[in-house]
């Protein structure tokens, strides 16, 4: 079943850039590009829950990109200024510091610009996952908006590197017409498609399966939640002759809570060693 509160107009021309744009690297089944920079007129009215989240991300986006004293200063910029002089403000968007092991925060500000005719932004990222975790970007950014009592005109997204991976296809089977998605997917990039549609045929043969990575258990039951057996059929028909047509083994589903994925049975062995 479609999602009313889905606009799939403002995010598919977006996908289309990313799936026609060269692959400079992989990220597990996703593909990385760089120097993209998308600009709309307005933001979708889509809820964190559409995306399968739980109240507790909007905790995580406060931490990771709200310090109070930052958007007191900017708030306080844009209120004394006024619309009768050019602004062009920036926003710092990291919140709390980050560990050693993390290689920084996704987005890392925003520049707010207006007149007196328009107000307008732009998000500066140093990377992100283009379909899950930027939907939530998106929904906070909304709400930074908020806060800060502006109203653009524009918005604009910049992109030093982005990803898109499969394992998160199966957050839009109830946002747009996925069979159509992934022909678009596999005319322009067949490499990536065979990579990173294994999963979403996995996830096509059967509802009781066991994942043991949480992103994919997760993406998994979102399908089978969203999807009727219909367009479940549907995906499982378009994907499974693409996959045989390529020599290899078709992917087998998982619902064996005694797997161990290949990386920790290589550090089992170590150990045994």
């Amino acid at each position: 079943m479609f999602n009313p509160r889905w606009d799939s107009a403002w995010i598919q021309s977006l996908y289309r850039k990313i799936i026609d744009k060269e692959t400079v690297g992989w990220q597990a089944i996703g593909k990385v590009v760089q120097d993209i920079t998308y600009t709309m007129d307005y933001l979708p009215q889509w809820d964190l829950a559409d995306w399968g989240y739980k109240k507790n991300k909007v905790g995580q986006l406060e931490r990771n990109y709200v310090s109070t004293e930052e958007f007191d200063r900017v708030r306080s910029i844009l209120s004394r200024r006024g619309t009768d002089k050019y602004t062009s403000v920036a926003l710092n968007l990291r919140g709390r510091p980050k560990g050693t092991r993390s290689q920084g925060w996704c987005m890392l500000s925003m520049v707010i610009s207006r007149t007196r005719e328009w107000t307008r932004i732009e998000v500066q990222y140093r990377t992100t996952e283009i379909i899950l975790k930027f939907a939530a970007d998106v929904w906070f950014v909304r709400e930074i908006c908020r806060r800060l009592n502006i109203e653009p005109s524009m918005y604009t997204f910049r992109f030093a590197n982005c990803a898109m991976s499969g394992a998160y296809f199966p957050y839009l089977v109830d946002k747009l017409d996925l069979v159509r998605f992934l022909a678009r997917v596999y005319e322009a990039d067949r490499e990536f498609f065979i990579r990173t549609t294994r999963f979403l045929l996995k996830s096509s043969y059967r509802k009781d399966q066991y994942h043991p990575f949480s992103p994919e258990m997760l993406a998994h039951r979102f399908l089978w939640e969203r999807a009727s057996q219909q367009q479940i059929r549907s995906i499982r028909d378009y994907l499974e002759p693409l996959h045989r047509s390529t020599g290899r083994p078709l992917p087998k589903d998982f619902h064996d809570r005694s797997y161990i994925p290949k990386g920790q049975r290589k550090l089992l062995d170590l150990e045994d060693g």
